[in-house]
């Protein structure tokens, strides 16, 4: 009982492994190099979402410089593998809509815009290599996400003015990382720990006020708790917590217009305000652009650009308080698919579907998929993850390495091919994991 409820920072990181908590084990996988490769790919990811406007006012450069070194060791890492590792079928949807983003280019007239959405979607099949094929990705992923948003989190509650906590997506995705390697291998008991890990997670992103990724986090838990007992225990506790967080939470509250933007800290206006603020305005984006597109333009066959779609977007949604690039106004298209046809045209809709009826064909081997899957689909229909690096491209690739797993029956064995990958069928008469004379599982993460 003391190795379960022993409670350290440490272990809120390493808890979700069976027995003792134990060090990763670093003496298998990739080289010291591309360890240290990802762990800094992760902890720029969410350092840089905080730093780069300072870095930008301080330096004087634009931000694309430093996301550009800061992406540098994950391709080393992703291009050690060699082309083959690129050119896996679970990748190839991702590496047709990157080449159609690429040879939309052409026809726009913001190329430096374009190249850095392309360069960034790119990154997204980098990580996708590096979870894949490097044995213990996923695992660093989850360790320093984990240490990177509970400090975060611990930043933000001690006092306002603290440092911004790390990106949502990148939450969720590490939320999501520890979320499937669990149900790959479940613990028979889950650690106290893990719970607490996994919750500290779930607040970080419901104070983020984050409406879609609140609700990805609320499916992956839901659809995992058929399973998964730990699942189970943070749904349980996250919805306890929710309820008094909503009463007490936030100021004043604000007029909800995309214009006039509801403060972030006032949680009941944000989580109550789906329709009134017409999800911050998306709506009314995504009218306003249907109204323009609903005639069928000959530019939708090859896109506008995929570096003109955002001031595109501008044009056609005037009377919002859009951002200033240069002389010219941007406002986001806050939607997956929209990016992408107004970017490289309708046919991008083709590779789009051949990756969502890989996920629906896949997502049915285990419950804590189909929550991530739907997860997945809520953020990607509000925002573009493919094209956020602070954290969208990392779910992407933990999202992806989930897919990939082999379905694997109630004994952890893989019914198509017989072997085994998770713990051992067990008899009542073996002794309990925790026996000091069993060999102890090191932890992935």
């Amino acid at each position: 009982m003391r190795g379960v409820f022993r409670l350290t920072a440490r272990d809120l990181v390493f808890a979700d492994v069976h027995g003792p908590v134990a060090p990763p084990a670093m003496t298998a996988g990739p080289p010291r190099w591309a360890r240290a490769a990802v762990a800094f790919s992760v902890l720029t990811a969410g350092l840089l979402n905080i730093a780069l406007p300072d870095l930008m006012a301080v330096t004087g450069r634009r931000g694309t410089e430093f996301i550009a070194v800061a992406l540098v060791p994950l391709f080393a890492v992703s291009l050690r593998r060699g082309v083959g590792a690129w050119l896996r079928a679970d990748l190839r949807p991702l590496l047709v809509i990157t080449a159609m983003l690429a040879l939309s280019l052409l026809v726009g007239d913001f190329l430096t815009e374009g190249t850095v959405k392309v360069f960034v979607t790119l990154s997204g099949v980098a990580w996708a290599v590096v979870v894949l094929d490097e044995p213990q990705a996923v695992g660093l992923i989850a360790r320093w996400g984990t240490w990177l948003c509970l400090i975060g989190l611990g930043l933000s509650l001690a006092s306002r003015n603290a440092l911004a906590p790390p990106s949502h997506l990148l939450a969720l995705a590490v939320l999501y990382a520890r979320l499937l390697r669990d149900e790959a291998d479940p613990a028979p008991t889950p650690r106290a720990t893990a719970v607490l890990g996994d919750i500290a997670l779930v607040a970080m992103v419901f104070l983020s006020t984050f409406r879609a990724a609140t609700v990805a986090a609320a499916l992956a838990l839901l659809a995992a708790s058929r399973t998964s007992r730990r699942a189970r225990w943070v749904l349980g506790v996250c919805a306890a917590l929710a309820i008094p967080a909503l009463a007490l939470g936030g100021g004043a509250s604000h007029e909800p217009s995309y214009a006039n933007v509801v403060a972030r800290d006032d949680w009941q206006a944000r989580y109550t305000g789906f329709g009134d603020d017409r999800l911050s305005g998306r709506a009314d984006i995504w009218e306003n652009v249907w109204h323009d597109v609903a005639d069928g333009p000959a530019w939708l066959l090859t896109g506008r650009g995929t570096g003109d779609v955002d001031f595109y977007v501008a044009r056609v949604n005037p009377t919002y308080n859009a951002q200033r690039r240069g002389d010219e106004r941007a406002v986001h298209t806050h939607n997956t698919v929209l990016e992408l046809v107004l970017g490289a045209g309708v046919g991008t809709l083709l590779p789009l579907l051949w990756l969502v009826g890989l996920a629906a064909a896949r997502s049915r081997r285990s419950w804590g998929l189909v929550g991530c899957s739907a997860g997945v689909l809520v953020v990607s229909l509000s925002n573009v993850p493919m094209m956020d690096w602070t954290g969208g491209t990392i779910l992407g690739a933990v999202w992806l390495w989930g897919l990939a797993q082999p379905a694997k029956d109630a004994r952890g064995i893989d019914p198509a091919r017989g072997i085994q990958h998770g713990p051992a069928p067990r008899s009542p008469h073996d002794p309990p994991r925790t026996d000091p004379a069993l060999p102890r599982r090191e932890a992935l993460s």
